[in-house]
Protein backbone atom coordinates (compact mmCIF):
# COMPACT_ATOMS: atom_id res chain seq x y z
CA UNK A 1 0.00 0.00 0.00
CA UNK A 2 1.61 3.29 -0.97
CA UNK A 3 1.20 6.39 1.50
CA UNK A 4 -0.34 9.18 -0.50
CA UNK A 5 1.72 12.47 -0.24
CA UNK A 6 0.46 15.97 -0.81
CA UNK A 7 0.97 16.98 -3.90
CA UNK A 8 2.30 20.18 -4.59
CA UNK A 9 3.28 21.44 -7.82
CA UNK A 10 6.76 23.07 -8.79
CA UNK A 11 7.02 26.12 -10.89
CA UNK A 12 9.65 25.83 -13.00
CA UNK A 13 11.22 28.53 -15.17
CA UNK A 14 11.21 27.78 -18.50
CA UNK A 15 14.30 27.90 -20.28
CA UNK A 16 13.53 29.37 -23.90
CA UNK A 17 16.55 28.63 -26.07
CA UNK A 18 18.84 31.25 -27.35
CA UNK A 19 20.00 30.89 -30.81
CA UNK A 20 23.70 32.21 -31.26
CA UNK A 21 24.30 35.29 -33.05
CA UNK A 22 25.69 33.33 -35.86
CA UNK A 23 22.14 31.69 -36.33
CA UNK A 24 20.76 34.90 -35.57
CA UNK A 25 22.56 36.47 -38.31
CA UNK A 26 22.05 33.58 -40.93
CA UNK A 27 18.46 33.85 -40.01
CA UNK A 28 17.95 37.95 -41.06
CA UNK A 29 20.21 37.02 -44.18
CA UNK A 30 17.83 34.29 -45.01
CA UNK A 31 14.72 36.89 -44.51
CA UNK A 32 16.30 39.10 -46.87
CA UNK A 33 17.49 36.63 -49.52
CA UNK A 34 13.22 36.25 -49.65
CA UNK A 35 12.86 40.10 -49.42
CA UNK A 36 14.77 40.08 -52.44
CA UNK A 37 17.63 42.69 -50.99
CA UNK A 38 20.61 43.70 -52.22
CA UNK A 39 23.04 43.39 -48.92
CA UNK A 40 26.53 42.47 -47.85
CA UNK A 41 26.98 40.16 -44.56
CA UNK A 42 30.24 40.56 -42.58
CA UNK A 43 31.67 36.94 -40.84
CA UNK A 44 34.22 37.05 -40.49
CA UNK A 45 34.94 37.26 -37.12
CA UNK A 46 33.35 33.97 -36.90
CA UNK A 47 35.88 32.67 -39.33
CA UNK A 48 39.34 30.52 -38.02
CA UNK A 49 41.58 32.97 -36.69
CA UNK A 50 44.25 32.22 -39.61
CA UNK A 51 41.28 32.46 -42.26
CA UNK A 52 39.79 35.31 -40.61
CA UNK A 53 43.26 37.22 -41.02
CA UNK A 54 43.59 37.03 -44.60
CA UNK A 55 40.18 38.26 -45.13
CA UNK A 56 40.02 41.68 -43.06
CA UNK A 57 42.80 43.11 -45.32
CA UNK A 58 39.48 43.27 -47.80
CA UNK A 59 37.23 45.10 -45.44
CA UNK A 60 37.84 48.03 -43.05
CA UNK A 61 38.44 47.30 -39.07
CA UNK A 62 34.86 47.81 -37.71
CA UNK A 63 32.43 46.44 -39.93
CA UNK A 64 28.75 45.84 -39.34
CA UNK A 65 27.45 42.79 -39.20
CA UNK A 66 25.05 43.38 -42.38
CA UNK A 67 24.72 46.13 -44.78
CA UNK A 68 21.59 46.44 -46.82
CA UNK A 69 22.25 48.75 -50.59
CA UNK A 70 18.49 49.27 -49.90
CA UNK A 71 17.78 53.86 -50.01
CA UNK A 72 14.64 54.76 -49.11
CA UNK A 73 13.37 58.87 -48.68
CA UNK A 74 15.45 59.33 -46.02
CA UNK A 75 18.97 57.33 -45.63
CA UNK A 76 21.33 55.76 -48.07
CA UNK A 77 21.07 52.33 -46.98
CA UNK A 78 20.55 50.41 -43.53
CA UNK A 79 22.97 49.03 -41.44
CA UNK A 80 22.43 46.41 -38.14
CA UNK A 81 25.16 44.95 -36.05
CA UNK A 82 23.78 41.54 -35.17
CA UNK A 83 23.72 40.52 -31.42
CA UNK A 84 21.75 37.20 -29.66
CA UNK A 85 18.42 37.85 -28.44
CA UNK A 86 19.55 37.67 -24.70
CA UNK A 87 22.79 39.87 -25.02
CA UNK A 88 23.60 42.52 -22.32
CA UNK A 89 24.76 45.79 -23.96
CA UNK A 90 25.41 47.78 -20.84
CA UNK A 91 26.48 47.59 -18.08
CA UNK A 92 24.43 48.49 -14.45
CA UNK A 93 26.23 52.30 -14.94
CA UNK A 94 24.66 51.96 -18.03
CA UNK A 95 28.01 52.09 -19.57
CA UNK A 96 28.42 49.67 -22.69
CA UNK A 97 29.55 46.41 -21.39
CA UNK A 98 32.76 46.00 -23.31
CA UNK A 99 35.19 48.09 -25.43
CA UNK A 100 34.50 46.05 -28.24
CA UNK A 101 30.55 47.14 -27.96
CA UNK A 102 31.44 50.62 -27.18
CA UNK A 103 33.47 50.72 -30.28
CA UNK A 104 31.20 48.86 -32.42
CA UNK A 105 28.19 51.84 -30.72
CA UNK A 106 30.69 54.86 -32.25
CA UNK A 107 30.96 53.22 -35.61
CA UNK A 108 27.32 53.42 -36.19
CA UNK A 109 27.19 56.66 -34.73
CA UNK A 110 29.82 57.71 -37.67
CA UNK A 111 27.74 56.13 -40.61
CA UNK A 112 24.40 57.40 -39.05
CA UNK A 113 25.82 60.77 -38.70
CA UNK A 114 26.95 60.31 -43.03
CA UNK A 115 23.19 59.54 -43.72
CA UNK A 116 22.88 55.60 -42.94
CA UNK A 117 20.25 54.02 -40.78
CA UNK A 118 22.04 51.81 -37.56
CA UNK A 119 21.03 50.18 -35.05
CA UNK A 120 21.90 47.03 -33.00
CA UNK A 121 19.52 44.12 -33.53
CA UNK A 122 19.18 41.70 -30.36
CA UNK A 123 18.31 38.90 -32.68
CA UNK A 124 16.68 38.20 -36.05
CA UNK A 125 13.36 39.10 -34.82
CA UNK A 126 14.45 42.64 -33.93
CA UNK A 127 16.48 43.11 -36.94
CA UNK A 128 13.54 42.57 -39.32
CA UNK A 129 11.52 45.14 -37.18
CA UNK A 130 14.55 47.15 -37.72
CA UNK A 131 14.55 46.69 -41.05
CA UNK A 132 10.61 46.84 -41.71
CA UNK A 133 10.21 50.05 -40.00
CA UNK A 134 13.05 51.29 -42.26
CA UNK A 135 11.13 50.13 -45.36
CA UNK A 136 8.45 52.24 -44.42
CA UNK A 137 10.86 55.47 -43.73
CA UNK A 138 9.70 55.53 -40.06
Amino acid sequence: MKTEKSLSIVKMKSKIAVRSEFLEHRAFCQYLKIKKMVYVSDLIDKLSKSNGNIFKDFRSESMADVTILEPNSKFHGCIIEMKKTNFKMYKKNMDFISEHIKNQARILDILRNKGYYCFFAKGSNDAISIFEKYLKDE
